[in-house]
């Protein structure tokens, strides 16, 4: 609740009833919101560029096998 608060004074959030269910409030991204979920995506493709430069395709395919593997021993898949 405290992050919904947050987001909605900073503009990026708003609740709109549910048409449905007046009960119900639903959340909708803003043009401020949906403009800063813009930028965020392009920051995380450009980090994850950045962080996989040089690598050829078949290294970043081991290393996405890696990854997963570590992921699967700490959820216990």
């Amino acid at each position: 609740a405290r992050i919904v608060k947050a987001l909605t004074e900073r503009g990026l959030i708003e609740g709109r009833p549910d048409p449905a269910d007046g009960r119900v409030l639903r959340l909708h991204a803003t043009t401020a919101g949906r403009a800063m979920h813009r930028r965020m995506q392009q920051h995380r493709h450009g980090f994850a560029r950045a962080m996989t430069h040089g690598f050829s395709t078949n290294e970043l395919e081991v290393l996405q096998a890696q990854l997963d593997r570590l992921l699967a021993n700490v959820s216990g898949d």
